[in-house]
């Protein structure tokens, strides 16, 4: 048996007889229309089709501007790194290599140890790449700094090159506890405006100074390969 469709109310007023009409046939005599269902004709004046179809509208504007008024699409993801298996051993030799090398050094990715808690984190270049990253940073042209806002980094190579230790906390670090004295060749500050950082030689004699932002590409010849200690702001 057909199902009954209940009018709507807005049609209670309607007084006469309902219309005889053939199955699925739609009528527009007076204004108003009629569809046949199953035996039983469901009447809609043409107002209530304009108001339904006008609220549908209205509906699905608002729905359209809140998704536009959300914000900006959404950042696209870094792409994935994924390490080969000779990759993997080689990237693991080199961090087991430091972590001998160095004191109080823990693992904490595939190309990074931390020391000092996690205020000093140490960054190696992952395979094929000649400039320290996370493995979801983003990849740089060449001779672009990379150091974090609020963070120094000094790395091994010039134009910030190679390997790359980065620090936010306040303190000086003996490089030589961390296997790296005399091997800085170029300086990125990035800390907060006028925050200095500066590196010593082993007499504790000033190499290089800067404030941030500042970045320095090539330390010179006077202060490559000879830093030990550094200190941050």
């Amino acid at each position: 048996m057909a199902s009954k469709l209940t009018p709507p109310p807005l049609l209670a007023h309607k007084s006469g007889p309902a219309r005889k009409a053939h199955r699925g046939e739609l009528a527009t005599k007076s204004g108003k229309g009629s569809i046949k269902n199953g035996g039983n004709r469901v009447i809609l004046s043409q107002r209530f089709i304009v108001g339904a179809v006008a609220t549908g509208l209205a509906t699905f504007g608002l729905v359209a501007s809140s998704a536009a008024v959300s914000g900006a699409p959404p950042k696209e993801p870094a792409p994935a790194f994924e390490l080969s298996a000779a990759d993997k051993v080689t990237m693991q030799g080199l961090l087991d290599a430091q972590l001998k090398n160095s004191v109080g050094g823990k693992q904490i990715g595939v190309n990074q140890i931390a020391y000092d808690n996690g205020a000093t984190i140490l960054t190696l270049p992952l395979p094929g790449e000649r400039q320290a990253r996370t493995v979801d940073g983003p990849i740089l042209p060449l001779g672009t700094p990379n150091c974090e806002f609020e963070y120094a980094c000094l790395y091994d190579g010039t134009n910030f090159d190679s390997l790359m230790l980065s620090r936010a906390a306040c303190g000086e670090i003996n490089l030589s506890s961390l296997g790296l004295a005399n091997r800085v060749s170029s300086i990125h500050n990035n800390q907060t405006n006028n925050t200095q950082t500066y590196i010593m030689n082993s007499s504790r004699q000033i190499l290089n100074a800067n404030r941030a932002p500042s970045k320095v590409n090539d330390v010179g010849v006077g202060g490559t390969n000879r830093a030990v200690y550094w200190r941050v702001c």
